[in-house]
């Protein structure tokens, strides 16, 4: 299996199973259930390709098959040698864009993990987010309390693993727009665990939503932490935090991605 074509495969995978996600999943409130699925895309996306089914291969008339189109692509090839060392080489054309975009966001990431670094070495007022195991909260922030327990979330339950992994399978399918849906997707899912935490922490959805507001303007956080004061999010995390729960039998849902991985 050459590169070209595993790399294919990931980007239909992505696809199909983001699709999945908008069409069944993304209005349900089972916020875990939605990291867990987007986690398993991303990585069911790379692993499926390398899945081979023999039974296929080994059928006589596939092999036949096989055979003639083989005899009929060697009679192309040799009548088209001449024609395709005139024509110009848009395969390796494609590979240097493809080349040229890794490089340059394998580039944008590194900068942004030196940007993280920089703003734990360089804490302004007013600012809250956290990366890995460590989190700024400015001591100047109204319900400091909230805030360091919605950050603590965060955390605790890695989701910076999740925006890394992300991260770096964008690196590679760059060019898929998809990947970056996947990127705000999940990064919103973290939004909603950490803010349902928060709101119980502090015992009042109101006064927390009002917290939300109160701090969502003037902020610009780095894309790689977790902010707490994103303000392109604030309209969803409230209407997230007043959401109906979904019922139990939504869960069904989810048992659907069995079929659809062993389809694909």
């Amino acid at each position: 299996m050459s590169w070209s074509h595993y790399l294919l495969q990931v980007n239909i995978y992505l696809v199909v199973f983001y699709a999945f996600y908008r069409l069944l999943l993304t209005k349900e409130t089972y916020f875990v259930l939605n990291r867990a699925y987007l986690i398993c895309s991303g990585v069911f996306s790379l692993a499926i390709p390398f899945i081979q089914l023999d039974w296929f291969s080994k059928q006589e008339i596939s092999q036949q098959i096989y055979v003639q189109v083989e005899q009929f692509n060697q009679l192309i090839t040799q009548g088209a040698v001449v024609a395709e060392a005139k024509r110009f080489n848009w395969g390796s054309l494609i590979v240097a864009i493809y080349l040229l975009g890794i490089l340059f966001f394998l580039g944008r990431f590194v900068v942004q993990l030196v940007g993280v670094k920089k703003m734990f070495n360089d804490a302004r007022n007013g600012l809250a987010f956290s990366f890995w195991n460590k989190k700024i909260v400015a001591n100047n922030l109204p319900g400091l309390e909230t805030v360091n327990h919605h950050e603590d979330i965060h955390v605790k339950q890695l989701h910076t693993f999740d925006v890394l992994f992300f991260e770096l399978l964008g690196i590679l399918t760059w060019f898929n727009p998809v990947i970056y849906l996947y990127k705000a997707t999940v990064k919103n899912i973290h939004e909603y665990l950490a803010d349902e935490a928060a709101a119980k922490f502090q015992g009042n959805k109101e006064a927390y939503s009002m917290l939300l507001l109160n701090q969502a303007f003037g902020v610009n956080v780095n894309t790689l932490t977790n902010g707490f004061l994103r303000k392109s999010m604030i309209k969803k995390r409230i209407f997230m935090l007043y959401k109906e729960r979904s019922r139990k039998t939504a869960i069904v849902k989810y048992g659907i991605f069995v079929p659809l991985f062993a389809l694909a």
